[in-house]
């Protein structure tokens, strides 16, 4: 994704003058390259999270404009210890579960190397303090301690339109949340499931995901509506009929069948999001970055060097 991308689609959902709101937990390193074209065109206001003072620091000199705080955040407040592992991506504020890591080449990574103080707070506790706007967008990445910072965000969650996080199937850190209890707490707040996709070196194990929710539809307002789909032309995350596309022309399925299965789906919403899915397609080929004849030239070059 580019920016003329991006701007397209602004400007098809008509919200070109439209602010947006991140809210992004475990924030070391980087803004994703669709958050930061937007910061860059001055439409993000970012509020990050990063308990680790050095990568904290980074943070605001690359994203002066930007709220960094060096709390972590969870359910309680008080003390605790980050791990800080081998691959810096893999600190946690739970201990890593070599017993279930053990299986796993990758298990190098989850290695500690240190171990650091910092302070947790619940986030309903400090929203007032730092001053904090509502939440619009909220990714969290904090490596097994999703789930508690969920819970610490009592009803502060509502405010989120769109949730991107970590999730996972078995417990790579000790004591930390699975899918199912994430999923649990953020069906009762009025999420949504779209889209589950699978990451991380684990031998092609299915263990660990990005998750991603959205607010029911029913939940939102108009303009509300228009920034879940912005955010959905971003990280290309539609709701699909994957039970239902196929029936109507399966011959296996009789009319009766048929019928069945098509009175069961909310067409109006498969197709809503079909349409936004298929403008995205077509916004990425306009705006897409056409090869000039020097990069045909390289690339040419690397492949008959692959083939020798």
């Amino acid at each position: 994704m580019n920016r003329a991308f991006l701007e397209a689609a602004l400007n098809h959902l008509n919200a070109s003058e439209t602010d947006f709101v991140l809210c992004d937990v475990g924030a070391r390193g980087k803004l994703s390259d669709d958050f930061d074209l937007l910061y860059d065109m001055g439409k993000l206001h970012w509020v990050g999270f990063e308990p680790e003072p050095v990568a904290a620091a980074a943070l605001r000199e690359k994203y002066p404009t930007a709220i960094i705080s060096e709390y972590g955040l969870g359910a309680e407040n008080g003390s605790a210890t980050l791990h800080v592992t081998r691959e810096a991506g893999c600190s946690s504020v739970l201990e890593p579960n070599m017993g279930v890591l053990a299986f796993y080449p990758i298990r190098s990574w989850f290695e500690v190397e240190k171990e650091i103080e910092i302070e947790l707070r619940r986030y309903d506790d400090i929203v007032s303090e730092l001053e904090l706007p509502s939440i619009e967008f909220l990714k969290i990445d904090t490596q097994g301690f999703e789930f508690s910072v969920l819970q610490g965000m009592g009803p502060h969650i509502r405010e989120a339109l769109c949730i991107e996080l970590e999730v996972h199937l078995l417990p790579l850190y000790k004591d930390q949340g699975l899918v199912s209890d994430i999923y649990q707490l953020l069906f009762d707040k009025g999420f949504e499931l779209i889209s589950l996709k699978q990451q991380g070196r684990f031998e092609g194990a299915a263990i660990e995901f990005n998750a991603f929710f959205i607010k029911r539809v029913e939940l939102l307002s108009p303009d509300e509506l228009r920034k879940t789909q912005v955010w959905q032309m971003m990280k290309g995350i539609f709701r699909q009929a994957a039970s239902m596309a196929p029936i109507a022309d399966t011959p296996l399925f009789t009319p009766e069948h048929t019928a069945k299965y098509l009175r069961a789906g909310d067409k109006t919403k498969f197709a809503f999001e079909a349409d936004l899915r298929s403008k995205r397609a077509q916004l990425l080929r306009e705006t897409s970055d056409k090869p000039t004849k020097e990069k045909s030239k390289g690339l040419s070059k690397l492949r008959k060097s692959l083939s020798r």
